[in-house]
């Protein structure tokens, strides 16, 4: 499910964005945000294949073929024999809280939006790849594990996944937030607000997952580590790329005009804003 909405909102949202990668290429028509049609390089530059796609297939590949060992390592074999939990907050409900900040993203005026939203994909794919891998290497039993059940989740335990996507998200919407919505005018409560909102929410997901017993504390503490990780740096890939951007459309808009006279040589310098 996660992966097939990051896919559709991705892939929905490049149909109005403009290919970052590209100006210089194609005519300046075909990149401006209310383009016509779906502009595919959206979806191949800027870091999209070793970061989105790739992980994406990989952890498509772990889930599929890859079972977690037997005997875990470094954990206690004994590990689990909590009572299960009679519910659980779904790993869709995380996804979808993930949508809506991808679409608050783009919602705004701000002109790095399109970069940051590859860069929000770009951090929930290779951080749900890298979890995969750990959770397959690891083995650890959940907390409610027991010998009779046979199912391989049950040996997924660290590290947990919801608290890598709830951390990465609420990281992420955090440093846009302070960079390019918040202001000197925006009131100091509503960044306090907005901050520890991100903050608690993506918390109360770590802390359900201990108390549901599907998680140890270890397990959360080193998924969000994760999560955090990795927006901050995709969240500044992404913002150096933005920065770039500007520096070269600036270039490009860039007029010289040299004057030549019998009394005086002269050059002109003009840029389009």
């Amino acid at each position: 499910m996660k992966y097939l909405a990051a896919v559709l909102l991705v892939t929905a949202l490049s149909g109005t964005a403009f290919a970052d990668d590209a100006f210089t290429l194609a005519p300046s028509s075909l990149l401006a945000e209310d383009a016509d049609g779906l502009n595919l390089s959206y979806l191949i530059d800027g870091g999209m294949i070793p970061f989105f796609w790739a992980p994406m297939a990989g952890s498509l590949a772990l889930d599929r073929w890859v079972e977690p060992r037997s005997t875990p390592l470094m954990f206690s074999p004994t590990e689990g024999g909590a009572p299960v939990a009679s519910w659980e907050v779904p790993s869709t409900a995380v996804s979808v809280v993930a949508i809506g900040v991808g679409l608050g993203l783009v919602i705004g005026g701000d002109e790095s939006k399109w970069f940051h939203l590859k860069g929000f994909g770009e951090s929930i794919m290779s951080s749900q790849f890298v979890v995969g891998g750990l959770k397959a290497t690891f083995g650890r039993h959940r907390p409610d594990w027991t010998a009779e059940d046979l199912d391989p989740d049950q040996a997924r335990s660290f590290p947990s996944g919801h608290s890598t996507l709830a951390f990465s998200t609420a990281t992420y919407a955090a440093l846009y937030l302070r960079d390019h919505v918040f202001d000197e005018e925006t009131s100091a409560v509503v960044k306090v607000v907005a901050y520890a909102g991100l903050g608690l929410g993506a918390s109360a997901i770590a802390a359900e997952r201990v108390w549901h017993n599907r998680h140890n504390v270890s397990d959360v503490a080193v998924g969000a580590a994760l999560g955090m990780a990795s927006s901050y740096l995709f969240y500044r890939f992404q913002d150096r790329r933005f920065e770039r951007d500007q520096e070269r459309r600036a270039i490009q808009n860039l007029m010289i005009s040299p004057s030549v006279t019998k009394e005086s040589t002269t050059i002109g310098l003009s840029f389009d804003w």
